[in-house]
């Protein structure tokens, strides 16, 4: 968590750097770099941005439009999210699969 914190803050000095020396190849180069690392939520907020015509040119629109396309897919563990969010009592009342599973993820 504290060293994706710090690539997060390496990443916004850069591109306050960036921006300061008006080296626009390079400012919108970590953004992209920034986006294609952290995923998840920034991903789709690209996503959202690049498709608005005020905020990126058109020439750097169209490498954040890759992330429509080619975008690794991340896992999820269903079990363990549901386990986590419901908690040991309510999870273990399922009437499902799931029930016989939290003996497993008590251990």
């Amino acid at each position: 968590m504290i060293r994706r914190l710090f690539k997060l803050i390496s990443y916004f000095g850069q591109f306050f750097y960036y921006k300061s020396i008006k080296k626009s190849d390079e400012f919108y180069n970590v953004i992209y770099r920034t986006v294609e690392e952290f995923g998840g939520i920034y991903i789709k907020l690209i996503q959202f941005f690049s498709l608005r015509t005020d905020i990126f040119p058109n020439k750097y629109k169209v490498m954040f439009l890759c992330f429509y396309d080619f975008v690794t897919p991340q896992a999820l563990d269903v079990i363990k999210y549901l386990y986590k969010e419901l908690g040991p009592k309510k999870f273990s009342q399922m009437n499902s699969p799931c029930s016989k599973l939290t003996r497993y993820l008590n251990k």
